[in-house]
């Protein structure tokens, strides 16, 4: 995808959104590349509203996948993206069980729905290239967010390197 804008915690990572992304992460056991690059893919980290499908905010969350996870069409647009940030990567975590971990497979069942066979080459390259970019950055990642915060992670630089060790080449 060429190089990523440099901003926030993380290239290209809005500083609003990095720490909730972190977060839901963590709880919906999602790898942090991953996550980060579902939401480049999807719609390069903005709230912004797809008409041809109704999706909107930074995962591009339809009406019917935010009711499937817990919350309102509304929640998806909302300024506040945390629900959105939410809904999405607990989806996320459905299709990647459902995948057994293969993350390509995992964002084409994210993109087209968990009962889909669709894929989208152009969009698994730019999603692969994006983890791997993240992925390579996680403990540089993990150090800015300690510092900015002033104190430890609840996940080291190294635990969120391990824990993603061979997800995408397992795709």
């Amino acid at each position: 995808p060429g190089s990523l804008p440099s901003m926030g915690f993380a290239p290209g990572v809005p500083p609003e959104y990095f720490n909730q992304i972190v977060q839901s992460a963590q709880k919906n056991g999602v790898p942090l590349s991953e996550a980060l690059a579902l939401f480049a893919t999807e719609s390069g980290f903005k709230n912004v509203r797809n008409s041809k499908s109704s999706a909107g905010g930074i995962g591009q969350v339809t009406a019917g996948t935010a009711q499937q996870m817990g919350y309102s069409a509304a929640d998806m647009s909302a300024p506040d993206q945390s629900k959105n940030i939410d809904a999405s990567l607990k989806y996320y975590a459905a299709a990647r069980k459902q995948t057994k971990g293969n993350a390509i497979a995992a964002r084409d069942k994210y993109h087209f729905g968990l009962g889909s066979s669709q894929t989208d080459p152009a969009d698994e390259t730019k999603f692969a290239n994006y983890a791997a970019q993240y992925k390579e950055m996680g403990v540089v990642l993990e150090a800015q967010r300690t510092n900015a915060q002033g104190s430890a992670a609840s996940l080291t630089g190294s635990a969120i390197a391990d824990k993603e060790i061979g997800t995408i080449s397992d795709a």
